[in-house]
Formats: structure tokens, C-alpha cells, sequence
């Protein structure tokens, strides 16, 4: 019995020797620190797509994106950098012929008043909802491809909201992007 005893103690002796130095290795090893979160704003956020290298692939997807755009420049807070690039990024949504018909500066000016003037209102676009893709029209105009889908956009001005429904017409380019030729105000409450 003596023998197994000893042997008994030599193996609690080792497996003690094996937890202290399993506890020792974890108190001694260096952890990672962690990484300090950075925080975007929601501008950012919306300019980090891409457009050369992910271009939104369906209409819907393209208004989607726009309407996306156009709740950040009316409803938060930005640089004048940033005003820039999100209305340069919203111009690279625009078919050619649009961009050709809105010059840059025009557009830039008309886009800075109009968001003014949401602002001097107290009016924001709480939300949009767009059509379903089932509901998006397809045709061939003149040998390119087309579509028409409608957006509505909630206004919230205090307590009260009102909104507008647009139809966007959406042209394919030559690179096979969506991109948009124009919209109209197709009802208004």
C-alpha cells in the first residue's frame, strides 16, 4: 500500500505542478488590447460604397441608394466636404444626359439651398419606402434599356407628415449600370 500511495502523491504532485504552470502561462501572456472603436457618422457610413466597384445592380437597388443619400444631406449633420462628396456621389447615380443637363455647380447650389430651406422649416424625410421589384416596369426605349419605379418619401415637420410619391425613370448606360434619367412628382399629400 505504501507504494501506491507514494505513487498516488507523485501524480497529485505533478498534476499541481502542471496547473500552476498552465495558471502561470495564462497570467503571463500577453492579450491583445482592444482595438478602440471608431465611430462613423451617418455621412460617412454612406459614402464609403463605392461606386466604381459596387454599383447598386438593379433600379430598385439604385434608388434605394439615392433615397439613402438624399435622408443624410436632409437630415444630418455634415462637413462642407462631405456636402460635396455626397452630392458628387449622388450625380454618379445620374444618367449622362441628366449630368450634362445639371452642371456640377448648379446642382450643388440648387441641392445647398433646397437643404437649407428643409432646415429653416424644421422639416425632415423621416423615411421612403419604394415600389416592390415586382412592381418596377421594364421596356426598350430607342434600343437602350429602361424602367420606372416610384419612391414615397415621409415628411415629419413638428408633429404633423405629409408625403410624396415620385416615379423615377432609369435608363441602363453602355457599362450596364442603372442610372437615373429624371423623376416627376407623382402624387403629393
Amino acid at each position: 500500500m505504501g507504494k501506491s500511495v507514494s505513487k498516488g502523491v507523485i501524480v497529485v504532485g505533478v498534476l499541481a505542478c502542471i496547473c500552476v504552470g498552465f495558471y502561470a502561462y495564462l497570467s503571463n501572456r500577453s492579450v491583445p488590447e482592444e482595438e478602440e472603436v471608431i465611430e462613423v457618422s451617418v455621412a460617412q457610413e454612406v459614402l464609403l460604397r463605392d461606386l466604381t466597384s459596387q454599383y447598386p445592380p438593379s433600379p430598385r437597388e439604385v434608388v434605394k441608394y439615392y433615397s439613402d443619400l438624399t435622408l443624410c444631406l436632409h437630415n444630418e449633420k455634415y462637413s462642407d466636404e462631405e456636402f460635396e462628396k455626397l452630392a458628387l456621389q449622388a450625380r454618379g447615380l445620374y444618367d449622362q444626359e441628366l449630368n450634362d443637363n445639371n452642371k456640377e455647380e448648379e446642382n450643388f447650389l440648387s441641392l445647398k439651398s433646397e437643404v437649407e430651406d428643409y432646415q429653416n422649416m424644421s422639416q425632415t424625410i423621416s423615411s421612403y419606402t419604394l415600389s416592390s421589384s415586382t412592381s418596377v416596369e421594364y421596356w426598350k426605349k430607342e434600343g437602350r434599356d429602361m424602367a420606372s419605379l416610384y419612391c414615397t418619401y415621409i415628411f415629419r415637420k413638428g408633429k404633423s407628415t405629409s408625403s410624396v410619391t415620385e416615379q423615377f425613370i432609369l435608363r441602363k448606360d453602355d457599362a450596364g449600370n442603372w442610372k437615373i434619367l429624371g423623376w416627376t412628382v407623382a402624387n403629393k399629400k
